[in-house]
C-alpha cells in the first residue's frame, strides 16, 4: 500500500555570523522584522530563531518551516532584496533549502 501525502513539509534554514558587534542587533532583527515577514506568510508552519550556547559566538540561525516548496517560492523566489536592510549587520550568511544535511 502506497500513502501520499498531500504535503511535504520544507524547512528553510539561514545560517548568518553577525559582523563583530553586531550579534544583539542581528539577533534583534530576527526576532521583530523577520519573525513578522514569516508570520505573514501564507504556508508558514512555524519558525524559530537559535543561537549557539556560547553567548559570544556571532553565529544565529532563523529557521521557518514551510507547509511545502509551493509555499517557499511563492514567500521567497523573488524576495533576496529583502536581506538587504540587514547587510551591515551580516559577515557572512547562507540561505540553507532542501540541503540534505536538514530533511
Amino acid at each position: 500500500m502506497t500513502v501520499r501525502n498531500s504535503f511535504r513539509p520544507i524547512a528553510r534554514i539561514f545560517r548568518a555570523t553577525a559582523a563583530p558587534g553586531c550579534r544583539d542587533e542581528l539577533l534583534q532583527r530576527f526576532h521583530s522584522s523577520s519573525a513578522a515577514l514569516v508570520n505573514s506568510k501564507m504556508g508558514c508552519l512555524k519558525y524559530r530563531i537559535l543561537e549557539p550556547v556560547d553567548a559570544s559566538a556571532p553565529e544565529v540561525v532563523f529557521e521557518s518551516i514551510w507547509r511545502d516548496l509551493d509555499a517557499v517560492k511563492a514567500a521567497f523566489w523573488r524576495r533576496v532584496a529583502a536581506i538587504t536592510p540587514a547587510r551591515g549587520l551580516l559577515r557572512t550568511y547562507d540561505g540553507l533549502l532542501g540541503s540534505p544535511f536538514f530533511r
